[in-house]
């Protein structure tokens, strides 16, 4: 299954861990050591020119979209909510903090739900244009 890094900042971050590999916990290098590295896999693409961005939204078929949700307010989250939130088959998953009177905290809260069956879970603490993500 593809799994696209749609957030510029996101795919930066995700280049400075792949390089960082001796600061990674005892299970991801033992994956790195077994051949299976963690952050550098196939079929993972990163979405770096806001084109790619706009066809990945008409996106048949399953994948795993990571876009920053910068509270939901604001960047690449917000199409991919208008694109993506009627459709019963998407998930949308919140990894960390959404501040108070953002749209992220109000949908996290169950304010503003998606229509059901669409299911928001909360954790804490291929386009032929995208190319394989690589370091640079």
């Amino acid at each position: 299954m593809p799994v696209f890094i749609d957030s510029p900042l996101g795919i930066r971050i995700t280049r400075m861990y792949q390089a960082m590999d001796d600061c990674w916990d005892r299970e991801a290098k033992a994956l790195k050591a077994a051949g299976d590295h963690p952050l550098r896999f196939k079929h993972l693409y990163a979405v770096e020119k806001f084109q790619d961005h706009r066809r990945l939204l008409h996106l048949t078929g399953p994948a795993v979209i990571i876009a920053g949700s910068g509270m939901c307010t604001g960047g690449r989250i917000v199409n991919h909510l208008k694109h993506g939130l009627d459709d019963p088959k998407n998930d949308l998953f919140f990894v960390g903090y959404q501040a108070k009177g953002t749209l992220g905290r109000a949908i996290v809260e169950g304010r503003t739900r998606p229509k059901p069956p669409f299911t928001v879970c909360r954790a804490t603490p291929p386009m032929p244009t995208s190319k394989p993500f690589a370091t640079g």
